[in-house]
């Protein structure tokens, strides 16, 4: 089974509640980029829509490494609570309905390294996903 990591990284306007989130695919050297543009949210909310559309890109099951560096709450939502919930529940599931092995590794402290592996990955090298094989 593959391997793949997801990095995701999001930012909010406190005031206008407007973010993005942005993330990254990566496997075996290749990527694929992601940015999306969020309405009444919060940073945390960002991060984890960025996930959900990582895992969209997902064709066939494999092993996830999903990277943030905040904990989102997966504890609290696997037991049906949080203030995200919502999110965490549907990221849980659409990995499932993939067949996909999850893991979730957070970066406390490692902001800065994040951010640069994920805005890397906006023009780099190999910015590509296979679909197979």
């Amino acid at each position: 089974m593959k391997t793949i990591s997801i990095y995701s990284i999001g930012s909010c306007n406190a005031s206008t509640r407007i973010g993005s989130a942005e993330a990254l695919l990566e496997y075996n050297g290749r990527t694929k980029y992601i940015h999306l543009q969020l309405q009444d949210t919060t940073v945390n909310r960002c991060i984890i829509e960025g996930l959900i559309a990582a895992v969209a890109q997902l064709k066939e099951p494999c092993s996830v490494v999903l990277v943030t560096t905040t904990n989102i709450g997966v504890e609290k939502a696997i037991r049906g609570k949080g203030v995200n919930v919502d999110l965490v529940d549907k990221l849980i599931k659409s990995l499932q309905q993939r067949g996909c092995t999850f893991d979730f590794e957070v970066w406390e402290g490692r902001g800065e390294e994040l951010r640069q592996r994920v805005v890397g990955g906006r023009s780099g090298p190999g910015n590509y996903f296979p679909s197979q094989g």
